[in-house]
């Protein structure tokens, strides 16, 4: 790791240091969906195929508000909370859990299984907004957020 790595990595933390406690427990609990979501596609025997597009549509929206709920809780209870935020972890914990299925799984796991992501950011992204009804957020802090 060089120093560039080093001072990222730095400025992250200092942006989450007063809810470091919130944000490990929200990378915790995507972690846990991620991975089932990931072993239930890659790992297990799929005797109960999609008969129909209702069916598939269903279980999109169902991996969407499963994917959604811990940003919406996130964005609810923190007013400082911004979409930036939700995708970088959203985004960093993704790769860290697809990294992990990767590895284990080898082949069984195919690189184009990335973009399963897009229901899970569907999901993140209504979650988040929804959150965020509690705190609308005002033209002043626009440009803070601008500004940092």
């Amino acid at each position: 790791m060089d120093t560039d790595d080093l001072t990222s990595i730095g400025r992250i933390l200092r942006r989450y240091e007063d809810r470091l406690p919130a944000v490990f427990a929200l990378v915790v609990v995507l972690m846990v969906i991620y991975g089932l979501y990931l072993y239930r596609l890659i790992a297990m025997n799929h005797e109960d195929s999609v008969t129909s597009f209702g069916v598939f549509i269903a279980r999109i929206l169902l991996v969407s508000v499963i994917g959604g709920a811990p940003f919406a809780v996130m964005a609810w209870l923190d007013p400082r909370w911004r979409s930036r935020h939700a995708a970088e972890i959203a985004i960093a914990t993704w790769v860290m859990v697809f990294g992990v299925f990767a590895v284990v799984y080898g082949a069984k796991c195919p690189l184009v299984a990335i973009f399963l992501f897009i229901p899970l950011t569907f999901g993140a992204l209504v979650g988040h907004n929804i959150g965020t009804l509690r705190h609308l957020p005002t033209l002043e802090e626009f440009d803070e957020d601008r500004a940092a």
